[in-house]
Formats: structure tokens, C-alpha cells, sequence
């Protein structure tokens, strides 16, 4: 598989990853988050956007997506955040999280943020 289609199924893996509560995968076990704990719901929201948009950087610079991540800043919060959250709510761990922010319906595919940060942490050594 050449560097570049490496890269969409990359960039396609993360927007998997943070989805409309309707188009997570069937499978899925749910679990709706308390309006008090939202804020570290979104705070896994956003760290998967800044990776996004380093992506969306490295793919305009047209450098190899998961070389070009290795080392960001974006990854290394990524990971901070997963791990501090789930130390945080152990049962968020292997659900996919439902919640309502910013007049959005959101959806955090929790064993596809970790299996694709374990892969991306793996390539990068």
C-alpha cells in the first residue's frame, strides 16, 4: 500500500473515531456522559481535533501522514488526555461515549481512540 493511501485510511480511522451519535457502529456500547462530566468528554474531543488538524497540516505540506505525526505535540496530549480520563472514569473505558455539547450530538469511539493511539505510538518508536 503507497504512503498516500496509508494516509486516508489514517485520516479516515480518526474521523471514525469522533462521529454523530447516530453513525457509531452498531455494536457499540454506549454510555451517555452526566452534564457534569462533559467537560472531560470534550477535553478527549479536543485533543483528537488538534491531531486532525496536524493531519490536515501534513497532508498540505503532502508529507507522509504517519511520519509527519510522530513527535507532535497533538499525539503526546492525545495520549495524556486518554489515559488521565480513563484514570478518571474507569468505566468510560471500551464504550463510546454519548453526549450534547455546542449544540452538537457527540459520539467517542473509546477502543478505536486507543487502538489507533497504540498504532500511531507503535510506528512512531
Amino acid at each position: 500500500m503507497n504512503a498516500m493511501v496509508k494516509d486516508l485510511a489514517l485520516i479516515a480511522l480518526f474521523a471514525a473515531l469522533f462521529t454523530t451519535a447516530g453513525w457509531a457502529s452498531a455494536d457499540a456500547q454506549f454510555l451517555s456522559v452526566a452534564d457534569e462530566n462533559i467537560p472531560d468528554a470534550m477535553a478527549l474531543s479536543r485533543s483528537l481535533d488538534a491531531v486532525m488538524d496536524d493531519a490536515t497540516t501534513c497532508r498540505q505540506e503532502n508529507r507522509e501522514l504517519s511520519g509527519c505525526l510522530c513527535g507532535k505535540q497533538s499525539i503526546e496530549t492525545m495520549s495524556a488526555t486518554y489515559e488521565r480520563m480513563i484514570d478518571k472514569h474507569p468505566e468510560w473505558a471500551g464504550k463510546t461515549l454519548r453526549f450534547d455539547a455546542d449544540n452538537t450530538s457527540h459520539a467517542i469511539q473509546l477502543p478505536t481512540y486507543k487502538q489507533e493511539l497504540q498504532r500511531i505510538q507503535n510506528q512512531c518508536g
